[in-house]
C-alpha cells in the first residue's frame, strides 16, 4: 500500500487519495489491515507518516464511569454513601463489585504497581498493562479473591473499558456493566447507546443506566456518582444526582377505600407506662407479703 508522506492541505483531495489506496488493496488484505489497525496506526504516527487507515479511524475522547453508593452485608444496608470508583492512575480509574474488603486490597495493589511504573517509565501507563496486571493477580488466586472490577481510562492509544471477572477472565467492550445491578443497566445502554457519544449525553445515559439498577435491585441504591476520564484530564463528580424521590401523584390510585374507626379511649404513652409499672410493682409487693 502507498504511503504519503505529506497530508494534503486540501480534504477533497485527501478523501481522493485514500479512495483510490483503497481500491488497490485485495479484500482479503483490507480485512486483515483493518482487524491490524490500532498497532499499524500508532507506528505510523510515531515516524509521521499517513496512511489509509487513518481515513476512518475514529478516536473517542473520553470515559464515563458510574456507580451507586450502597454497600450491603446480607439484608442490612451497612453504608448509604459508600465510594465504589478507586484511583488507579492520573489516567485510570476503576469501579469495584464484590466483597468490599477484597476490592480494596486489589486496587491498592494496582495502584501501587502502576505508580512504580510511572516512576520508570515517566509517563502515565497504558490501560493493557493495567488489565494484564489485574488479570494474573486474579487468575493466580483462582477465584479466592470475590471481586469483580471495570477498568476504564485514556491512553496514547485512546479509550478502553476493560472489565475483570475473579478468576481472571478479562473482556474489553465499549461499554460494560458488572455487579448486582448490571442487567437492568445493561438494558439501558444497549437501547441508548451510541458511537462517539458526546459528553453530557454520555453522562445521562450512565446515570440513567445506574438509576435502573437501583430501581430493580435491592443491593444497588442511594446516590449516583460519576468519573468523567479526558485526555487532558479528570473530573469525579460526587454525587452526581442524590436518591430519587417520586413526587406525589406519580402512581395512579386505581381504587380507595376509606374505613372510619370510633375511638373508644384514648390513653397517651407515657401514662401507659406509669400504669404498667405500678401494676407490676404492686404485684411483686403482693407476692412478697404471701
Amino acid at each position: 500500500m502507498a504511503v504519503h508522506q505529506r497530508l494534503p492541505s486540501n480534504l477533497t483531495e485527501l478523501e481522493r487519495i485514500c479512495k483510490e489506496e483503497w481500491q488497490r488493496i485485495p479484500k482479503s488484505r483490507c480485512e486483515k489491515l483493518v482487524a491490524s489497525f490500532p498497532k499499524r496506526l500508532m507506528a505510523v504516527l510515531d515516524q509521521k507518516v499517513f496512511f489509509l487507515c487513518l481515513y476512518f479511524f475514529s478516536a473517542h475522547d473520553g470515559v464515563v464511569l458510574g456507580v451507586d453508593t450502597r454497600a450491603t452485608s446480607g439484608e442490612v444496608v451497612a453504608d448509604k454513601n459508600c465510594s465504589k470508583i478507586h484511583y488507579i492512575a492520573p489516567n485510570i480509574y476503576c469501579c469495584g463489585t464484590g466483597t468490599a474488603a477484597d476490592t480494596e486490597k486489589t486496587t491498592d495493589m494496582l495502584r501501587s504497581n502502576l505508580a512504580l511504573q510511572i516512576l520508570s517509565m515517566g509517563h502515565n501507563p497504558r490501560l493493557i498493562m493495567a488489565s494484564r496486571i489485574l488479570q494474573d493477580f486474579l487468575f493466580r488466586h483462582k477465584g479466592q479473591i470475590s471481586a469483580m472490577l471495570l477498568l476504564g481510562g485514556v491512553d496514547c492509544t485512546g479509550s478502553h473499558i476493560f472489565t475483570a471477572g475473579p478468576y481472571g477472565s478479562v473482556n474489553k467492550a465499549p461499554f460494560a456493566t458488572v455487579g448486582s445491578g448490571d442487567l437492568p443497566a445493561l438494558v439501558v445502554f444497549e437501547d441508548r447507546f451510541k458511537p462517539n457519544m458526546t459528553e453530557e449525553d454520555a453522562k445521562l445515559l450512565v446515570r440513567d443506566a445506574i438509576s435502573a439498577g437501583n430501581m430493580n435491585d435491592l443491593g444497588s441504591g442511594s446516590n449516583v456518582d460519576l468519573c468523567v476520564i479526558r485526555k487532558n484530564g479528570t473530573e469525579y463528580i460526587r454525587p452526581f444526582e442524590r436518591k430519587c424521590k417520586y413526587p406525589e401523584g406519580t402512581t395512579t390510585i386505581v381504587k380507595k377505600q376509606t374505613i372510619n374507626l370510633d375511638l373508644v379511649e384514648e390513653h397517651s404513652r407515657s401514662k401507659f407506662y406509669i400504669e404498667t409499672i405500678y401494676t407490676v410493682l404492686f404485684n411483686l409487693c403482693n407476692s412478697e407479703k404471701n
